[in-house]
This record gives structure tokens, sequence and C-alpha cells, in this order.
């Protein structure tokens, strides 16, 4: 705030205020300031990074095209990839929340985001063992979610696979 008061224009400032808002659930005064930030300096990454987030409570197609972009300038932002994947989930466009959540996966290997989507995808087309292979890599990040070992347990089941079946049970 300081920084502010001595420059309304420091864009690192009204960054930092934009993603501080953001993280207290202030969208709104979040979006104005890092719309500010991007009109002064349409380049920075991490202000559209941020602000394409923040539109994507409301603003799915803005929000979309904004994050392309921050993708298309630096392929590592994971904030963009992870919210890019869960927009083409929204929309049900499940081959490029794929690719998306696969990149989210090498950029953040612990974000359960990517294993529960791909698993979810891969679940919806019948690929049981592209799903089981997802919750596997879950149940290592996530040791206290019982649900997970669980439909595992019923994954291993359906493929008549019972000794794995039966460690996926007592896991859970």
């Amino acid at each position: 705030d300081a920084a502010l008061t001595k420059n309304p224009d420091d864009v690192d400032a009204l960054v930092k205020l934009g993603w501080l808002l953001a993280s207290g659930n202030d969208l709104a005064g979040a979006q104005k300031q890092l719309e500010k930030a991007v009109g002064l300096d349409p380049k920075n990454v991490r202000a559209r990074e941020i602000l394409g987030t923040v539109l994507s409570q409301k603003q799915k197609d803005k929000a979309k095209a904004m994050l392309e972009g921050v993708v298309a300038d630096d392929p590592d932002r994971p904030a963009a990839v992870r919210t890019l994947g869960l927009l083409a989930m929204d929309a049900k466009d499940y081959d490029s929340a794929e690719k998306w959540f696969k990149r989210l996966q090498v950029l953040r290997p612990l974000d359960d985001a990517s294993y529960t989507n791909l698993a979810g995808i891969y679940l919806l087309r019948k690929d049981t063992k592209g799903a089981i292979a997802e919750l596997e890599e879950l149940c290592k990040h996530e040791q206290k979610d019982d649900r997970i070992p669980r439909r595992l347990a019923e994954l291993y089941a359906q493929n008549d696979d019972l000794p794995d079946a039966k460690s996926a049970a007592f896991r859970a």
C-alpha cells in the first residue's frame, strides 16, 4: 500500500496487491488492481496469470484467452496451466483438459488437481488402467482421503485383480 501511495503506477505493487486481494477472496478488488497493472504493462506475465485466474470464476472465455497468451509467453506457469485444465473440464473439452493436466504434472508433480481430473477423464473414457495409474499416484500424495483407495479397490475388483483390490481396500 505504501508503494502505491508513493507511485500509484507501480506495476509490481499493483500485482502484489491484486494477488493479496485474490487470496483474500476479494475478486472484484483483485480484478481492478490487476487490470490496471496489465494496462500499464501488457507483457507482465504474472499480472496476466493472476488476472486470468480471477476472471476464470465469471468470465471464462476472457480468462481462457488471457491464460493461453500467458502460456504462449511462458509455458512454465503452473497456475495458468492448472486453470486452463479446469476451464477445459468445465467446458467438457476432455482432450484439452488432458493436455493441460499432463503438463501440470510436469510443472507441479504434487498438485492433486492433475491426478484427480485425469482419473476422471479416463473413467469417462472407460480407460480403467489409466484411471488406476492416476489414482495410485494420487494415493502417494494424499494419505488421509480414504475415498481414493476405496475407488482403487473397486477398479481393481472390476479388473479381477483381487490382490491389488484387497491391498487398496486395506489402505482405505
